[in-house]
C-alpha cells in the first residue's frame, strides 16, 4: 500500500508530502538552517508530516488536500462523511479518507457542492478557520491588537482569526501584518502547529504543565497537573481526563465523544463542541454545543450551560496566491 501510495505522490509531484510517517529523527536535505527547521522536525518525528524524496519543500504553497491530511494525522480521525457529490476526489486518491475525515469532524466544506479542490492552495485565513475548529476554539468578537489590514479578514474567517490572535496563537507575519489573503506555506503551518500545541499528549500518563498552550490529548487515560494557564482539547474518544492536583487557569474543549472529565476545578469552562455525545464534567452531562462551569461546591449548578456561538465560515474558496517566510 505504501509502495502504491508513493507511486501515487509521484505522478501529483509531491502533493502527498503530508503522509503519515513513523515516529523518527526527520532528516530533510532542504531544512538545514530554516527558520521552522525546529517545527518540521517535531512534527515529523510526532507522525503529522512527512517529507517526499528526502526533502520538505518547506517554502511549498499548502494545498488543501495536504492541510486536510495535516487535520487527519494530528487529530487521528478515523469518523468519514459521504464525498460521493464532489467530482473531484476520486475514492482511491490518497486524500479521500482525509477530505472524508476533516469533513465529518466540521473542519473543511468543499469550495462548491461538488467541488473539494484537492490541488488547490490554502490562504492563511482560511487555514487559521479550519485550525480553529480543529481544536474547538470558539469565535471571538473582537481583536485585541493593532494591524494594519485587519480590515482585509473575511467576515466568515474574523472570529476566529480574532480568537487565534487574542490567544496569543497567531502572531502576524514579520512585516506586523495579519496577511489574511496570502496563501500558507508547508513551513508557516508546522510553525503554527509548534507554537500554538504546547502538549501533545498520545500516550497514557500524567502531565505536568509547566509552560502554557494548547494541550491536545489524544490518549486514553490521562492526568493534567501542573499550575500553567492552558487550553485543553481532548479529541480522544472514550477518553478519560484527570485535572487532579492542577492549579492553573484553564479552559477545555472537548471535541469527541464519551469523554469522562474528573476533577476539575472550580472555574474552569468545560466547551462540549457541536456534534459531540457522551461528555461528563465531574459526573455532570454537557450537552452539544453547550459551555459549562465547573461550580464551587458551594453554588451547586446545573449541568450545562448555554449553546456555543457559530458563525458562517464562507466556505473554503482558495483566493489569490502568495506567503511571507517565517509567519504564523
Amino acid at each position: 500500500m505504501k509502495k502504491k501510495l508513493l507511486a501515487i505522490a509521484t505522478c501529483l509531484c509531491m502533493l502527498t508530502s503530508l503522509l503519515p510517517a513513523v515516529a523518527m529523527a526527520a532528516e530533510y536535505s532542504d531544512t538545514a538552517g530554516h527558520w521552522a527547521e525546529e517545527s518540521i522536525a517535531r512534527w515529523s518525528d510526532a507522525g503529522v508530516v512527512q517529507g517526499f524524496n528526502g526533502q520538505f519543500n518547506p517554502e511549498g504553497m499548502m494545498t488543501r488536500a495536504e492541510a486536510a491530511q495535516v487535520f487527519a494525522n494530528l487529530l487521528k480521525l478515523t469518523g468519514k462523511a459521504d464525498l460521493s457529490a464532489y467530482t473531484d476526489v476520486a475514492a482511491d486518491a490518497w486524500y479521500a479518507d482525509a477530505f472524508a475525515a476533516c469533513v465529518a469532524q466540521g473542519i473543511m466544506n468543499g469550495v462548491a457542492a461538488d467541488q473539494m479542490d484537492p490541488t488547490g492552495t490554502v490562504t492563511r485565513e482560511m487555514f487559521f478557520v479550519m485550525f480553529a475548529r480543529a481544536l474547538g476554539i470558539k469565535e471571538e468578537s473582537s481583536l485585541n491588537g493593532s494591524f494594519a489590514d485587519s480590515s482585509e479578514i473575511s467576515s466568515w474567517a474574523k472570529g476566529y482569526v480574532y480568537a487565534l490572535v487574542n490567544n496569543g496563537y497567531v502572531n502576524g507575519t514579520s512585516a506586523g501584518d495579519i496577511a489574511p489573503k496570502l496563501n500558507i506555506n508547508r513551513a508557516s503551518v508546522m510553525a503554527l502547529l509548534d507554537q500554538t500545541i504546547a502538549y501533545y499528549v498520545v500516550e497514557d500518563g500524567t502531565v505536568e504543565l509547566k509552560e502554557s498552550g494548547v494541550v491536545l490529548v489524544l490518549a486514553d487515560n490521562v492526568t493534567i497537573t501542573g499550575d500553567a494557564d492552558a487550553t485543553v482539547v481532548v479529541a480522544a474518544e472514550g477518553a478519560k481526563v484527570s485535572m487532579k492536583g492542577y492549579t492553573g487557569d484553564a479552559t477545555v474543549s472537548v471535541v469527541a465523544d464519551d469523554v469522562a472529565l474528573t476533577n476539575v476545578p472550580a472555574g474552569v469552562a468545560v466547551t462540549a463542541a457541536e456534534g459531540t455525545d457522551g461528555v461528563t464534567v465531574n459526573g455532570k452531562t454537557v450537552t452539544a454545543g453547550s459551555d459549562y462551569t465547573v461550580p464551587s461546591q458551594s453554588s451547586g449548578g446545573g449541568s450545562s450551560g448555554g449553546g456555543s456561538s457559530g458563525g458562517d465560515d464562507g466556505g473554503d474558496t482558495p483566493t489569490t496566491p502568495g506567503t511571507t517566510p517565517g509567519t504564523t
